[in-house]
């Protein structure tokens, strides 16, 4: 969805996109709205940060996106990783704030 949509958007980009996902993780309990909520957003600030970065570099970067599972016994690592700018120095601290919004950058997280 957050592909489609960035592509759909006025200044599409284009993104390599690589799952590196662990096929051991069987069904795990856990509510799926608001996980999927919560992987769409981290994918769109990935995308908006990659397009800041074509814009800062130029047409010469090449954005990509990878997605990370990983069974742990009795957890689940999911990464998302991106090779934008990087999130700014002075928000870092926010970014697990529930609803924080930073009006230059977007940059969201919710609980």
């Amino acid at each position: 969805m957050a592909f489609h949509g960035m592509r759909a958007n006025q200044n599409p980009i284009n993104v390599e996109i690589n799952l590196n996902l662990d096929e051991n993780l069987g069904l795990i309990p856990l509510n799926g709205e608001d996980f999927s909520r919560v992987i769409l957003n981290l994918i769109k600030n990935a995308f908006d940060a990659m397009r800041d970065k074509i814009s800062m570099v130029g047409s010469d970067y090449k954005a990509k996106l990878e997605i990370r599972t990983k069974n742990l016994a009795n957890r689940v690592l999911v990464e998302v990783e991106d090779n934008g700018p990087g999130v700014p120095e002075e928000i870092r601290d926010k970014l697990l704030i529930p609803f924080f919004y930073h009006e230059k950058k977007g940059l969201k997280a919710l609980d």
